[in-house]
């Protein structure tokens, strides 16, 4: 299974649970300074952090599997024609994990799912967007595939790439031209669509 999973950092994560609510999704699993809100594909977790923390306000591109040691192997055995091994099993602060490297050195956890997949009241219009910023388009479109992520047609040519996860969510690719400063080589927000597209407030600590 592959299912898209952001995880956001607030120091706000009441505020956060009732937007996410009003806007269609259903708090899947955890509490307190951990929970998971599942759309109609994909899902978007929180992880509440002090205020003023580095990471209050960020959001890190993560995925879900169902096993994480075969995730792994597919993952290395779908890339093995270029050289490369982006897939590592590694233990987290949370636990096991499996750590994805793209060409450009941005890394990504795959999070072994605690769920499986049922119906949760989730509103099924809603998805749940991950968005990876970087130089290197292709090359994280190629990591992308190499996961088990699924193309899916755009009507340009341009630099960027969309694809859909298996169990739900989307995930995106778009350069990083034009953006300035360090941050913006390789990093990642996360959106909603419905029926449009919709993102996340300017200030992500206040929604």
């Amino acid at each position: 299974m592959l299912r898209v999973r952001p995880l956001h950092y607030t120091s706000n994560i009441g505020s956060w649970e009732r937007l996410l609510t009003a806007l269609g999704l259903v708090l899947a699993e955890g509490d307190g300074g951990f929970r998971v809100y599942d759309a109609g594909a994909g899902r978007l977790a929180l992880h509440e952090v002090p205020a003023g923390a580095a990471e209050d306000g960020t959001t890190a591109l993560a995925v879900e599997v169902g096993d994480l040691a075969e995730f792994g192997r597919r993952t290395n055995l779908a890339a093995q024609d270029e050289g490369t091994t982006p897939a590592e099993l590694v233990t987290e602060s949370h636990g096991e994990a499996c750590r994805i490297t793209g060409p450009d050195g941005f890394t990504f956890l795959a999070d072994k799912a605690a769920t499986v997949d049922g119906d949760t009241g989730a509103d099924p219009a809603l998805a749940v967007v991950g968005v990876w910023f970087t130089e290197d388009a292709d090359a994280a479109a190629r990591t992308l595939r190499h996961i088990g992520a699924r193309p899916r047609p755009v009507p340009d040519n341009d630099e960027t790439a969309d694809f859909t996860a298996k169990n739900g969510g989307v995930l995106l690719v778009r350069p990083a031209s034009g953006l300035r400063g360090p941050a913006w080589d390789s990093s990642t927000t996360a959106a909603w669509h419905r029926s449009g597209t919709g993102s996340p407030p300017q200030d992500s600590r206040q929604p």
